[in-house]
C-alpha cells in the first residue's frame, strides 16, 4: 500500500465552504460543492440540475463557412470525404458525421488512417488515395488543425477541405475552406474544451441552423461516448451534453452500441459514466491500436443484430489481446526495475524496449505513473525508428519537458498531462539525457504524490439518501471527478480477504455506528493495518442493488494511519532518492542513519518474512522507530550484504531475509560507505 499527500480539494483550489443547508442537501455535499466552484443557492441548484445551455453553434469560428460549403457540396451531388481518426473520439466524430451526410442523400465516403501503417491525421499519401476516388470535399473531424503542408497539398490537388478539431492550434492555421476548432484566437466560443466528436455535433447542429434537441436524440449516445473517452472537463457544455447523452445512452436502439455492451457485461440503462470510459470507449479505442479501426466504424453504423454481435466480439476479442500485451510488456519491465533500481529513481521514469507495442504503450505510461506516482515515458524501438508516450502528474509539464527536447526528435505534440514522439533510435540516449536534465533544473523538487479530498464524512451520514444525493453530482470525470470522501478516526474492526485473497473486506466503526468497505488490490499480506487500529479512509460512495435490494457500497481509494500528516514522510522518500542521485539533499529535509534504524529494520523483517508489506507499509508497521530515508537505507544495505532479497510479482515488493553465513562488515555496503562519506550517520 502507498501512501500520498492528502490534500483538501477546496483548500487547495482556493474555495469556501458553501451553505448546503439552504438547497436540503446533506452537510458533507457543501463542501463538495465548494470544490467544483459552486457556493450560492443558484449555482448549487444550477450545477446538480443541469440547468445549461447549449451554445450557438455559429459562434465557432467559420462555422457558417463550413455549414455553406458542405450544404453546397450536397446539393451539387459532390462527393464527400469524413477524415477521422483512429480513438474512440475520432471514431465517433466519423460515425456522426458520416451517417448524417447519408441520410442527407450526400455522395459521401469517410477515412482514418491505420495507426501502424499510416500514423495519426492527413498525409499526402491518403490524399492520393482520395484525389482518385473522386472525392472533391474532405471535412476532418477530431484531426487536421496541425495539417499545413498537408492542407496545401489538398488544395494543390483541387480539394477543398474543411478543418474540425479540439486541438491547440499552431500560430499558423490551414489553408482550407473553413478552420472550426474552439481553441483558435479568435474564437468567443463559451466552452473551449469540446471533444473532437462534440465540434462535430456543433457542425451538424450548424448544418440544420443551429436545432440541437432532433440531433441530441439522433447523437447523443455517441456523443456521450466520445465526452467521457477523451476525458475533457465535464463541466458547463460538456456536462449537460454528458448527462443527456448517457440519457440517450441508456436506451439507444443503436445495433453496435447494444451488441458491444451486451458483449463487455454493461448494463447502460445504468447510465453509468465509469462503465462508458472505462468499457464502451477501451472497446473502441482497441480497433485502431491493434487492430482495423475499419471494425469500430462498421460497428457503430450496422444495423444488423446479427453482424453487430460478430463485431462486438471481435473488439472484445481485441481488447483481451491489448490486457495481455499490456501483461508481457508490464512483466518485462518488472525485470528491468530489479535488475536496474535506479531507474525509478529518476524525477522521470524512461523505460524502453525493443517492438513494444506502439498501439499500448500509452496505457503502460498510465500505469507506471499509478504505481510510483511519477512522471513516465515509454519508449519502443522497431528497427531505427523510436516512438514514445508519456504520462505526467499534477504539477510537472510533460508537453513543455519534451518541447524542450524538440530538436532530437521528428514529430512530438500533447499536453501537461500526456504527450507523444517520434525520434531516430541514434538520439535515444540523447534524448533521455536531455529529458532529465530538464527535469532536475526545472523541478529540483518534484511534486509530491497527492490525494485531493473532499468532505470529512461520518458513518452514520453513509446513507441510500445521502448517496443518492451525492449522484447528482453526476456523470464524474475530469474536472468533476467523483468525490473521496474521508471516515476520520474509524476503528479497523476485522479485515477479511474476499475475491480469492485479492482484495480485502474491512469492518469500520465510529462512534458506535458500524460499516463494511471495500478495498481492492489488496492482499491480506500486504495490508499494514491491525484490528483494532485507528485509521483515516478516503473512500467513494455508491449505491450496491444486489437481488433487487440496494444497500450504500463503500469503496477505499486511500488509507493513513489516523490523524497522521504524511507530507514529511514523503520528503524523506524524495530526500533518498535525491541521496542515490548523488544530488544535494533537500534544505526541508536533515536525514540520519545509523546502525540503531538498521537493526530494528532486520529484526522487524527476519520476523515477518517474507514482507509484502512494500516500503510505506513496513515504515508504518515500525511504529516510528526509522523514518522513510532510514527504511529505505537499511533495505537497500540489507540486500547489498545478501541478507534479504527482493522480488517484484505485478508490481508488488516482496522482501525475504537470507540466511547470514558469516558476519558483515557494513563498509561492504556501498549504500552505507556513502552515508558515511556524507557524515549522515547517526
Amino acid at each position: 500500500m502507498d501512501f500520498l499527500n492528502w490534500v483538501w480539494r477546496d483548500t487547495c483550489e482556493g474555495g469556501e465552504k458553501a451553505a448546503p443547508h439552504e438547497a436540503g442537501l446533506p452537510e458533507f455535499m457543501g463542501r463538495v460543492l465548494a470544490g467544483r466552484g459552486c457556493r450560492t443557492q443558484e449555482e448549487i441548484t444550477a450545477f446538480l440540475d443541469c440547468q445549461y445551455s447549449l451554445h450557438d453553434p455559429f459562434l465557432l469560428p467559420d462555422m457558417a463557412e463550413a455549414a455553406e460549403r458542405i450544404h453546397r457540396a450536397v446539393e451539387g451531388e459532390e462527393r464527400i470525404l469524413v477524415f477521422g481518426d483512429y480513438d474512440c473520439d475520432g471514431v465517433t466524430a466519423t460515425v456522426m458525421v458520416y451517417d448524417y451526410l447519408e441520410n442527407c442523400g450526400a455522395d459521401v465516403l469517410y477515412y482514418i488512417p491505420e495507426r501502424e501503417e499510416e500514423g495519426y491525421g492527413l498525409s499526402r499519401n491518403a490524399l492520393d488515395r482520395i484525389k482518385e476516388a473522386g472525392v472533391s470535399l474532405v471535412v476532418t473531424v477530431d484531426n487536421g488543425i496541425s495539417a499545413l503542408e498537408e492542407a496545401v497539398y489538398a488544395g494543390q490537388l483541387g480539394i477543398d477541405l474543411i478543418v474540425t478539431d479540439h486541438h491547440q492550434p499552431k500560430e499558423e492555421l490551414p489553408r482550407a475552406a473553413a478552420v472550426v476548432n474552439p481553441h483558435r484566437k479568435d474564437s468567443s466560443y463559451p466552452c473551449r474544451d469540446l471533444c473532437g466528436a462534440g465540434v462535430a455535433f456543433k457542425l451538424l447542429c450548424a448544418l440544420e441552423d443551429g436545432e440541437s434537441d432532433m440531433l441530441l436524440e439522433q447523437y447523443g449516445d455517441l456523443l456521450a461516448v466520445a465526452t467521457l473517452a477523451d476525458v475533457v472537463p465535464l463541466t458547463g457544455e460538456n456536462r449537460l451534453l454528458a448527462r443527456k447523452g448517457l440519457h440517450v445512452l441508456a436506451r439507444t436502439d443503436r445495433p453496435g452500441l447494444l451488441a458491444l455492451a451486451e458483449a463487455a457485461g454493461i448494463a447502460l440503462e445504468a447510465e453509468n459514466a465509469e462503465c462508458v470510459a472505462f468499457g464502451i470507449a477501451p472497446r473502441i479505442n482497441v480497433a485502431g491500436r491493434l487492430g482495423s479501426v475499419d471494425s469500430a466504424v462498421e460497428l457503430l453504423l450496422c444495423q444488423e443484430e446479427s453482424r453487430a454481435r460478430e463485431l462486438a466480439q471481435e473488439l472484445c476479442s481485441l481488447n483481451t489481446r491489448r490486457r495481455e500485451l499490456e501483461e508481457e510488456i508490464l512483466r518485462e519491465i518488472g525485470e528491468m526495475v530489479s535488475a536496474s533500481p535506479q531507474l525509478v529513481r529518476q524525477r522521470v521514469m524512461i523505460l524502453s524496449g525493443n517492438g513494444w507495442h506502439f498501439g499500448v504503450i500509452g496505457i503502460i505510461a498510465s500505469r507506471m505513473v499509478d504505481r510510483f506516482h511519477k512522471p513516465c515515458v515509454i519508449l519502443s524501438r522497431n528497427g531505427e525508428e523510436v516512438r514514445g508516450s508519456a504520462r505526467s502528474v499534477e504539477g510537472f509539464s510533460m508537453i513543455e519537458a519534451v518541447a524542450v527536447c524538440g530538436e532530437l526528435l521528428t514529430k512530438y505534440g500533447g499536453h501537461p498531462m500526456a504527450a507523444g514522439m517520434s525520434l531516430e533510435r541514434s538520439r535515444e540516449e540523447e534524448f533521455t539525457r536531455a529529458l532529465e536534465a530538464y527535469a532536475a533544473e526545472q523541478y529540483p523538487t518534484m511534486p509530491l504524490p497527492v490525494l485531493k479530498l473532499d468532505a470529512p464524512v461520518k458513518l452514520r451520514e453513509v446513507t441510500l439518501e445521502n448517496i443518492r444525493q451525492l449522484e447528482r453530482m453526476a456523470p464524474f470525470g475530469c474536472e468533476n471527478p467523483q468525490p473521496v470522501l474521508v471516515l476520520e478516526g474509524v476503528t479497523l474492526e476485522n479485515v477479511t480477504p474476499i475475491g480469492g485473497g485479492k482484495h480485502l473486506r474491512l469492518s469500520l466503526s465510529q462512534e458506535g455506528q458500524q460499516g463494511q468497505a471495500v478495498l481492492f488490490g489488496t492482499t491480506p499480506e500486504s495490508f499494514p493495518f491491525q484490528k483494532g487500529e485507528q485509521v483515516d479512509c478516503a473512500v467513494m460512495l455508491s449505491v450496491n442493488v444486489y437481488n433487487e435490494i440496494a444497500r450504500p457500497s463503500i469503496r477505499i481509494v486511500g488509507m493513513r494511519p489516523a490523524g497522521k500528516d504524511l507530507e514529511d514522510h514523503l520528503r524523506q522518500r524524495s530526500a533518498y532518492e535525491a541521496f542515490l542521485r548523488d544530488e544535494p539533499l533537500p534544505c526541508n529535509c536533515q536525514p540520519a542513519f545509523g546502525r540503531e534504524e538498521l537493526s530494528v529494520v532486520y529484526r522487524y523483517l527476519r520476523s515477518n518474512s517474507p514482507c509484502d508489506l512494500g516500503s510505506d507499509g513496513l515504515w508504518h508497521c515500525l511504529r516510528g522507530k526509522a523514518d522513510m530515508f532510514q527504511v529505505l537505507a537499511a533495505v537497500d544495505i540489507l540486500k547489498e550484504l545478501a541478507l534479504l532479497e527482493e522480488t517484484r510479482d505485478h508490481g508488488v515488493s516482496r522482501l525475504r531475509v537470507l540466511p547470514a553465513d558469516r558476519k558483515m562488515d557494513l563498509m561492504d555496503s556501498p549504500t552505507y560507505r556513502k552515508i558515511m562519506n556524507l557524515k549522515l550517520v547517526r
